[in-house]
């Protein structure tokens, strides 16, 4: 059996218990606005470039059809 390691909570710094999925915890315990204020923190502190994109087809190369 494979070893997972804790996760933490990016928002909260809270330890997840091993049965959490992260995204269970941040649906459940934060807000939206919890959520948009992290994602502002990486950007900015990418120098102004997140330097994956949120979603997997949106890249520089992007067609809009790909983004629905």
């Amino acid at each position: 059996m494979a070893f997972e390691p804790a996760v933490d909570c990016p928002v909260c710094e809270t330890t997840l218990a091993p049965d959490r999925t992260l995204e269970d915890h941040l649906c459940r315990n934060h807000t939206q606005e919890e959520l948009a204020r992290l994602l502002v923190r990486k950007h900015d502190s990418a120098g102004g470039r997140i330097r994956t994109p949120a979603l997997a087809n949106a890249g520089p190369n992007a067609r809009e059809h790909d983004l629905r």
